[in-house]
């Protein structure tokens, strides 16, 4: 495989690091998401082996969505591919339970034709937890956004109700049965949920696509078990950004962090969610930015840094890797090569990456993309970052 210098140059090159410069991050396209999988574009779980797992809603062979695992080789195997009968397009990340079990939601299909909720093992044994339907939970069906533990065996989630497709807060205890929290309805709360977490507090703290004027800006909202959702922040899409950009994540201060993939000049922004409520952004991604624009989804580690990707930008045009700290000093982890500029380059290394990439017990940084590969479905890669 040629280099991107080599491609991009013309020619070969020979680069050396001075005395003492850090050496780059280390980058390998460890394998192409197969055909039975189809494009992902979801952030991925794990177990405690390294083991990654994770949905597509859709593929060639599999049209109803299958559950699969990467291995460390990077080896694929489709654990569960979804028959229609017991769900349809899965459309949320994995969420591994207590139990060691990984825990998702599909929006429609079952037997009520409303969506399921299941789980998978890492050994690929695949169980429904709860069926939805017209005539059951007061016709909530049609789940969205990422479960979440409720620290009591239960999960958090948000579905739909009715003709106008209301969002609705809902709990599935540990027992099987579903409560309903609260609903999205007002001229105070957006709608349309794309994301859900929850903080050490026992607060849900989510994102929407629509804000409560309905414009396209989203909002950010927040929950306390016993209370009613309310409207943390309007996002305005003219000064901090709007369209809430993929997975939020909970900070090792106790912050939670997202992002926001358009702003005034279109490139997007990082946002922090202190403990308190205060609400900054701290990082915001511009026209020349070296990290890239049009940011997804956000992940942290042990250390407190906080990980994400963006779908463009970069010096080469095909989003990038990156990292961050809470302060919004980023550095540049990985620059993809957009098709538009080199297409044998994207094909071989992937580009446009996908997701919210995650840490594995070894070190390393997995994550996927959208293009390239053999079938062009995106390829699944690992980083080893550097000091």
């Amino acid at each position: 495989m040629m280099s991107r210098l080599a491609r991009l140059g013309g020619g070969t090159a020979l680069v050396l690091a001075a005395c003492g410069a850090q050496a780059a991050p280390a980058y390998t396209p460890v394998s192409s998401v197969p055909v039975d999988v189809g494009q992902t574009g979801m952030t991925l779980a794990r177990d405690d082996a390294g083991m990654l797992y994770g949905v597509s809603n859709t593929s060639i062979s599999n049209p109803f969505g299958t559950v699969y695992r990467v291995g460390a080789d990077g080896g694929v195997t489709v654990l569960h591919a979804f028959t229609g009968f017991d769900g349809a397009g899965p459309n949320t990340p994995l969420a591994r339970g207590a139990d060691g079990w990984f825990y998702g939601a599909t929006f429609g299909g079952g037997s009520g034709g409303r969506g399921v909720i299941f789980k998978v093992s890492s050994a690929g044994e695949f169980a429904l937890v709860h069926t939805f339907s017209l005539d059951a939970d007061r016709g909530l069906g049609a789940p969205r956004a990422q479960l979440v533990a409720d620290g009591a065996g239960g999960w958090y989630g948000v579905g739909e109700i009715g003709e106008d497709r209301t969002n609705v807060l809902f709990q599935l205890c540990a027992d099987g049965s579903v409560t309903l929290l609260d609903s999205f309805v007002g001229p105070k709360l957006g709608k349309n949920v794309l994301d859900l977490v929850r903080t050490a507090d026992d607060t849900l703290v989510g994102t929407t696509a629509l804000g409560p004027q309905g414009n396209f800006d989203g909002s950010l909202f927040s929950y306390r078990p016993g209370g009613r959702l309310h409207t943390v922040r309007a996002f305005d899409g003219t000064a901090e950004g709007g369209s809430p950009g993929g997975a939020l994540a909970v900070g090792r201060d106790g912050a939670v962090y997202g992002t926001l993939s358009t702003r005034a000049a279109g490139f997007g922004s990082v946002w922090r969610l202190g403990r308190g409520g205060a609400f900054s952004v701290i990082h915001a991604f511009g026209p020349n930015d070296r990290l890239g624009a049009v940011p997804g989804g956000l992940t942290t580690n042990a250390a407190g840094y906080l990980y994400g990707s963006t779908a463009g930008g970069g010096k080469y045009g095909g989003g990038t890797v990156y990292s961050m700290s809470i302060a919004g000093k980023g550095h540049l982890l990985h620059d993809f090569v957009s098709f538009f500029t080199d297409f044998d380059t994207c094909k071989s290394d992937g580009c446009f990456p996908a997701g919210a990439p995650e840490w594995l017990p070894d070190g390393t940084l997995w994550g996927t993309t959208q293009q390239g590969g053999d079938s062009n479905f995106g390829v699944f890669y690992r980083i080893v970052p550097k000091p």
